[in-house]
This record gives structure tokens, C-alpha cells and sequence, in this order.
């Protein structure tokens, strides 16, 4: 039986907002970091702008007590610049979309007890897309960033930061262990699949690729189950799809569950115990309303876990319905509360911890063209959540200290 803690938000605004901008922290990737330390991926969303999704850059945020995260310690890691458009010579602001990616975490040690070889470094990957003042849209370039960092148990550093060629598209889980690599969910040509990353003199970087057969779709997610397998699932469409591996590269699909979600993004995690679940927004019909919007679907959050025999759903679980906790939202749009991802982490307790993170935001915060009665403040209740999914059975621990 998984329970889920309901608090209020942990992360609302980077304290260097430009002027005249109204940034907002949206969508979190948590990671290990360090003994009895965590850290999540944290992104800034520049909120009210002439196109929807316009992203601002990425913090890192590092905690041990989800009691006490406003004592976190946060670090910039990614922001928006001005280029050149090399085709048309256009000054374009390159949006920085979120940065995922994963941590082999300071004083970590291999199976066998012997200090992991890369334990305090990681990386990051993040798209960065052009944006047009002139046709107020996101028309590229496309690059994809990478990033590598250190952490020696007090302080972040970022060792280097370039572009890599643009081949893949970033998942919305943080990386897993497997030996002394780390592997990665992302898409690539032809379908979702699993990256591995291997270090090497420059830092972290992907050498393998592994298609999973049949998926699609995007933003995947990547777990280990407790008997050694891998377990996969791409966000397409309405349905919750996973796959099994016991390799990497022979895949079988055991779940195909339909019209469960509202086709919003997902996630495959694992409660402290080892219990898979899926978190998603839940599925609604879609109507228009007197505003002449669609219903987005993004008001429910849900999480359900995958059942013992590894071939179907248990019952779901309710994550937060804010239109209940809240009521309707300022400016009588839509409330999201979405983009769920989680993490099983050890805190300053000692114990393990599946931190779950998810955004929440109105919809008209997302452009200014759902602005019906003209931007105005973004709700109390804006920002990155931060909660945590509790189970029944003993911890697995993720990472050997």
C-alpha cells in the first residue's frame, strides 16, 4: 500500500528575476547526491510570454530534509542567452529548456565496498531552442547542451558546458546505475530508448544507445525492479505502456492499459520498497467551454502502482486535485498540476526517502494567449512540489555508502 504526503509548495521563484520578467520554478528531477544529501534538477519557467512553454533555465537545488527545504541550497546551473541565428542572422533568445540528467553521488561506493571510480561527478543535458521576436515563436536553431559537474560534498561546481550533437531528446527521469555507468532515458531516431553514459577524460558521455522495440512516443522513464529487470515507459498518447528487459536490448511490453491518463506527461517510479508506480494526470473527457478552451486535463494527479505479477495496475491512488484544495483558479482558467517525477533518496535521517516532484501553475501563467483577462500575479500556489510516496516494506537502499 503506497501513501502520498500532500504539502504546500517548497520552490517558488529564483531570486535573480530579471526585471520586467515573472519567473516561476516548474518542473523537478530529483538525484542522490551525497550521503544523507539530495538534489533535483529544478527548472524556470518565464511565465505570461508571447508563446506557450517558454522555458528560462535551470537551477540545482540540494536538501536533506523535506521538512526544511526552505534551508536548500541552490545553485544556477542554465539560463537563456542571445545568438545569432546562423541561417538568418536574426538575434534569437535561446530558451533553455530543463536540464536532466543523473549523479554517481559523492562517497558512493561499488557492490563489492571499494569507492566507486567518478563517485561526486555527473552531468546534465538540456535543450536549447531559438526563439523569433519577430515571428514570436520557437523556430530553432535545435542544439542540445551538456553539462559536467562536480560535487566534493559541500559546493556544486560546473566543470564545462558545451553543445553535443543534436540526436536525442532528454526523458523526465534521472539517471540509474548499472556497474560503473549510468544509464539515461531518452528518444532517439526511431523510437524512446535507454542511453548509456561511461566516463571518460572529459567527463561523462553516451556511448550506447538501446531502442526499446515498439515504443515511440517520448519524455520515457527507466527503472531497475527489485529482481535485477529494467522496466520502461514512454509518455504516448492516453494509454500507461510499460516494457520489461532483463539485457537492455530484448524487450517485452507487459502493460497496455488504456484511456488512464489524460495524454499529459508520465512517469515510471519506485516507492522506497521497491514498488513500481506510474504517476500521471488522469484521464478526463475533453470539452470546450464558454472561453472557447479545451479542457487540458491537468487538474488531477494520480499514481498507480503496478502490481505484483508485473502485468497490470493496482487501483489508483490520488496525488492532489487543487481545484478541491483550492477551488477555481484566479483568473477562471485551469489549474496543471503535472510533470511528475520521482526518486528514492537517502536524507539526513538516514533513511530512504521517494521524493516525488511535480509542477503546479494556472493555466493562463503559460502564455499570454490564455490571458483572457490580461496577465496579471501567478497564484499563491505556483512553484515545485516536493513530496513524499511512502510504502509498507522495507527500504531498498539505491546506492551503496
Amino acid at each position: 500500500m503506497l501513501r502520498v504526503t500532500q504539502g504546500p509548495v517548497d520552490f517558488q521563484m529564483p531570486k535573480d528575476q530579471p526585471e520586467g520578467k515573472v519567473w516561476r520554478y516548474g518542473i523537478g528531477i530529483p538525484f542522490q547526491i551525497a550521503p544523507r544529501m539530495a538534489g533535483v534538477f529544478l527548472n524556470i519557467r518565464s511565465d505570461y510570454e508571447k508563446t506557450w512553454d517558454f522555458e528560462a533555465g535551470t537551477d540545482i537545488v540540494l536538501f536533506d530534509d523535506l521538512s526544511n527545504t526552505s534551508q536548500a541550497k541552490i545553485y544556477p546551473v542554465s539560463r537563456n542567452y542571445f545568438a545569432p541565428d546562423p541561417e538568418t542572422g536574426e538575434n534569437k533568445e535561446m530558451t533553455k529548456y530543463p536540464v536532466v540528467g543523473g549523479f554517481v553521488p559523492y562517497g558512493a561506493k561499488r557492490a563489492d565496498g571499494s569507492p566507486h571510480p567518478f563517485a561526486g561527478t555527473g552531468f546534465g543535458i538540456c535543450q536549447v531552442i531559438g526563439y523569433s521576436s519577430i515571428s514570436e515563436k520557437r523556430d530553432g536553431p535545435y542544439l542540445l547542451e551538456l553539462i559536467q559537474f562536480a560535487f566534493d560534498g559541500k559546493d556544486l561546481k560546473i566543470l564545462s558546458q558545451g553543445n553535443i550533437p543534436n540526436e536525442h531528446e532528454p526523458g523526465l527521469s534521472s539517471a540509474i546505475p548499472d556497474g560503473d555507468d549510468l544509464l539515461y532515458p531518452m528518444k532517439g531516431e526511431g523510437g524512446s530508448g535507454i542511453s548509456r553514459w561511461k566516463y571518460g577524460s572529459d567527463g561523462w558521455y553516451m556511448s550506447d544507445f538501446y531502442r526499446v522495440q515498439g515504443s515511440g512516443g517520448c519524455e520515457p522513464s527507466l527503472i531497475r525492479d527489485i529482481d535485477g529487470s529494467f522496466l520502461f515507459n514512454t509518455r504516448k498518447g492516453f494509454d500507461i505502456l510499460v516494457w520489461r528487459s532483463e539485457d537492455l536490448v530484448n524487450w517485452t511490453q507487459i502493460i497496455n492499459a488504456e484511456r488512464i491518463i489524460a495524454g499529459t506527461p508520465i512517469t515510471l517510479n519506485q516507492a522506497p520498497d521497491g514498488t513500481p508506480y506510474v504517476v500521471s494526470c488522469h484521464f478526463q473527457e475533453m470539452y470546450e467551454d464558454s472561453m472557447g478552451v479545451y479542457s487540458w486535463g491537468r487538474e488531477i494527479l494520480c499514481l498507480w502502482p503496478i502490481n505484483k505479477e508485473r502485468n497490470g495496475l493496482e487501483p489508483g491512488i490520488v496525488v492532489r486535485i487543487p481545484r478541491v484544495e483550492f477551488g477555481a483558479p484566479p483568473s477562471n482558467t485551469y489549474w496543471l498540476v503535472d510533470h511528475p517525477a520521482a526518486s528514492t533518496v537517502q536524507l539526513a535521517d538516514g533513511e530512504w526517502h521517494n521524493v516525488l516532484a511535480y509542477r503546479f501553475m494556472e493555466l493562463c501563467e503559460n502564455a499570454l494567449v490564455w490571458c483572457f483577462k490580461g496577465p496579471g500575479n501567478p497564484p499563491i500556489q505556483t512553484g515545485s512540489y516536493l513530496e513524499e510516496v511512502i510504502s509498507d516494506g522495507p527500504a531498498r537502499p539505491k546506492w551503496n555508502f
